[in-house]
């Protein structure tokens, strides 16, 4: 899925979505049990995307303060850590990632 149709199908509206519980994993995050701190690691409870279980209400899976990731209700609020693909070739530069100055992504530009 990307924004544009000139490098994939145009589907998104935004280019953000939220992480899965795969990605969430495969940085080190166990199911329901004490995790060490990735680099993932907020010390509070964020949502997933990943749907878990709908039985009387819809539950999705969090990741919580300690790094273990569960399954809870959706509730009204909740807070989210939006992620973004890079395109191979990207370069980050400069910056230092704050809202005042934010990191920069370039594409390599040998890489069309």
């Amino acid at each position: 899925f990307t924004v544009s149709e000139e490098k994939g199908n145009g589907a998104l509206t935004y280019p953000v979505a939220l992480l899965t519980s795969d990605e969430i994993m495969l940085a080190g995050h166990v199911w329901n049990g004490y995790s060490s701190p990735s680099y993932l690691y907020t010390n509070q409870n964020w949502w997933a995307m990943s749907p878990s279980i709908f039985n009387s209400s819809a539950d999705v899976l969090i990741v919580d303060y300690s790094s273990r990731l569960y399954s809870n209700y959706v509730s009204g609020s909740g807070v989210v850590r939006p992620a973004i693909s890079l395109a191979p070739g990207s370069i980050v530069g400069g910056g230092d990632g704050s809202a005042d100055d934010p990191f920069t992504v370039d594409l390599d530009p040998s890489i069309s």
